[in-house]
């Protein structure tokens, strides 16, 4: 199974500061617009699991040993909904604390 770091509660303020920094000009591939609800709790994701397709269909009962944790938004405009791997932002949160401790 997959070994889970344990992750720091990642605050909706560092999304916010990761978008403005890694996504200027962040607008809607569907229709345009540049207005997102961020679903962002601190310390939660949601779980994107990874499985082999073939495996999917040979078993009877499912478990997810390797995932990806995602930080879900949508367009407030048309729904449109993304997401952005949790990993890169913590990695980044991590980078820009590290740098401002010096």
């Amino acid at each position: 199974m997959q070994e889970i770091k344990k992750l720091d509660a990642l605050k909706p303020e560092a999304l916010l500061e990761f978008l403005r920094e890694k996504a200027k000009n962040f607008k809607c591939d569907v229709c345009g617009k540049s207005e997102w609800r961020i679903f962002a709790q601190e310390g939660h994701s949601v779980i994107l699991p990874i499985q082999n397709e073939q495996q999917l269909l040979e078993k009877a009962s499912i478990t997810f040993e390797r995932f990806m944790l995602m930080i879900p938004y949508s367009c407030t405009n048309c729904g449109n909904i993304r997401a952005i791997d949790r990993k890169v932002i913590q990695q980044w949160a991590e980078k820009k604390e590290s740098d401002d401790e010096r």
